[in-house]
């Protein structure tokens, strides 16, 4: 490849971050095409690429598939520049036309199926953020594999109660085959015998577990997302005595204490990812006039994700007031100022106004 492109490779306007960045766009194109193939984008070439992407995002291939292109995007978020790796992401997810408030999608795009994709570039941020599997120095050590199965049984569980036949084909072989799989299952699940000749026994998720549910795990789909929540949801109410409409998840993520990757957050910090942010409220605080065809709940949906992605940019927010430095999520938050249809507004406020839309509220 080097030979056959050696004026490109050697080109002296190109830096070495350009090269990289060349090389990431790989991973992102994948990830953007899943996003599409997701949205209905890509019918017209039949059930195989459906297929394909189910394939590649399903448990028998997503360790050495999917999950690798999450972790190269991780990689170019810690070792290039993260403003120009999060452009690179918004062009190929097609939502740079937001960061200059046009909504409107272009010919021939259904405004339904822009706004799934957008959804899932916002969830990929999440996901970017908060999957951590990889990243630590220890990821092969007795206690992060026990973590792991916890996780991973906990994840798959947490709908209703599984047989053994029906767990194992919704884990890894990886986890299946570990010799700690047997005694944390039985740790973090109870057993139900069967009650009759054509039963069968199952494994039901311990209540204490449900803590380590993830609802914007990268392996579930939007459906599962919102199953997840609503037994998350479920299991805080009960909890703690408060109403579940009350109940917030908040992500409980892996700390990264040493390593490339333990400043993976900062680019959460920069002006770009605020703008994202702020684009994102914006449109939906304009989505009736933008996007009339598409309803209020559909737009509440995707206001979710990117509330959640605010709560763990502002949990990652580790930034010292007293410093006022601009590398922070929260200053820029509540300092730096956009437009919007009514006047400049901060993502505060793009938050509070949208706290008092009646189809939000």
């Amino acid at each position: 490849a080097k030979t056959a492109n050696d004026e490109y490779v050697n080109d002296d306007l190109l830096t070495p971050e350009d090269l990289l960045l060349a090389l990431f766009d790989y991973p992102l194109r994948v990830c953007a095409w899943l996003a599409q193939m997701k949205a209905g984008m890509w019918v017209r070439n039949g059930l195989s690429l459906r297929h394909q992407m189910s394939q590649y995002r399903g448990v028998s291939s997503r360790d050495f598939a999917y999950y690798r292109d999450i972790f190269m995007l991780q990689t170019a978020l810690v070792i290039c520049d993260p403003s120009r790796v999060l452009a690179s992401i918004a062009e190929r997810f097609g939502v740079v036309d937001w960061m200059i408030r046009n909504y409107v999608p272009r010919a021939g795009y259904d405004e339904a199926q822009v706004l799934d994709v957008t959804e899932d570039f916002v969830h990929l941020l999440v996901i970017l953020l908060t999957d951590r599997t990889s990243l630590t120095a220890t990821d092969d050590s007795e206690s992060m594999m026990r973590e792991n199965i916890r996780r991973d049984v906990a994840h798959v569980l947490c709908f209703k109660p599984l047989s053994f036949s029906d767990l194992s084909t919704r884990l890894s072989d990886k986890l299946l085959d570990s010799d700690l799989f047997q005694p944390v299952l039985e740790e973090v699940a109870e057993f139900r015998p069967p009650e009759g000749l054509n039963d069968t026994g199952t494994f039901e998720l311990k209540s204490d577990y449900i803590d380590l549910v993830d609802p914007y795990s990268a392996h579930y789909s939007k459906n599962q997302r919102d199953e997840a929540e609503t037994v998350y949801r479920q299991w805080m109410a009960k909890k703690t005595g408060k109403k579940e409409s009350d109940i917030v998840y908040e992500p409980k993520l892996r700390p990264i204490t040493a390593g490339v990757f333990s400043d993976l957050s900062s680019f959460s910090r920069t002006p770009l990812f605020a703008q994202i942010i702020h684009q994102c409220l914006d449109y939906v605080a304009v989505s009736r006039e933008c996007t009339p065809n598409i309803p209020s709940t559909r737009v509440e949906t995707f206001l979710q994700v990117v509330l959640h992605l605010i709560l763990t940019a502002a949990l990652e927010d580790n930034t010292n007031e007293a410093d006022g430095s601009s590398h922070s999520f929260v200053s820029n938050a509540l300092l730096r100022a956009r437009a919007t249809q009514v006047g400049n507004l901060t993502v505060v406020g793009l938050l509070e106004r949208i706290s008092t839309m009646g189809e939000f509220s």
